[in-house]
């Protein structure tokens, strides 16, 4: 490790960005620009050394822990921060505007140039020289089931589907008048004329 900077190669970020200082990002409301990158154990006792607040994750169930130091971002100093994002083999270089990108992507492999600054406290601050950050892609997902089931050269429209598998079209009947119901009586006198009980017989009412 120099003396003056701190060479970080093929190392990552670890846990949420804020590259674009928002608050909303932060826990404590804090709009400085800052993440976590990863350090090799190796660089651990000379980083502490420099008095850098050094962490450690915690154990994993598979794993080891990993150190990692908080860096920050800092725009409109008197030296230039380069910070790149790194996409298919092309550095597409950032600025005030643009960095916040690296909040919104999963990112990959970082190479970064770290620059300690003693604050005004005692206590040293790692600021981003130079960062080189690549895009983590997605790989495609492997459909397993592919082999199983036959696929058409194009995809089915909505207009095939329906054209392929007609809807039956539904019949709705007429609703014809009950003439029966006209022809049942609705009071006692009516039962009588009618036939159903004998004018004789004797009624509970």
């Amino acid at each position: 490790m120099d003396a003056e900077n701190i060479v970080l190669k093929g190392t990552r970020l670890i846990f949420r960005t804020n590259f674009s200082g928002d608050p909303a990002r932060d826990k404590f409301g804090d709009t400085r620009r800052k993440a976590n990158i990863v350090v090799p154990e190796d660089l651990v006792e000379s980083l502490r050394r420099l008095d850098c607040n050094v962490k450690q994750t915690k154990p994993r169930w598979k794993g080891s822990p990993e150190y990692y130091v908080q860096v920050q971002v800092r725009y409109g100093g008197r030296r230039p921060v380069n910070i790149f994002l790194v996409k298919d083999g092309d550095a597409k270089a950032l600025n005030e505007s643009t960095v916040g990108i690296l909040d919104t992507i999963r990112t990959g492999p970082v190479d970064a140039v770290l620059k300690p600054w003693m604050t005004r406290n005692g206590r040293v601050v790692l600021f981003a020289d130079v960062m080189y950050v690549s895009e983590q892609e997605d790989e495609p997902t492997v459909d397993p089931f592919y082999d199983k089931y036959r696929h058409k050269e194009n995809e089915v429209s909505a207009e095939e589907i329906s054209q392929e598998t007609p809807v039956p079209e539904e019949h709705e009947e007429p609703n014809e008048p009950d003439d029966s119901a006209e022809d049942i009586p609705t009071d006692v006198h009516g039962f009588i004329d009618a036939g159903f009980i004998d004018d004789d017989t004797e009624l509970p009412f």
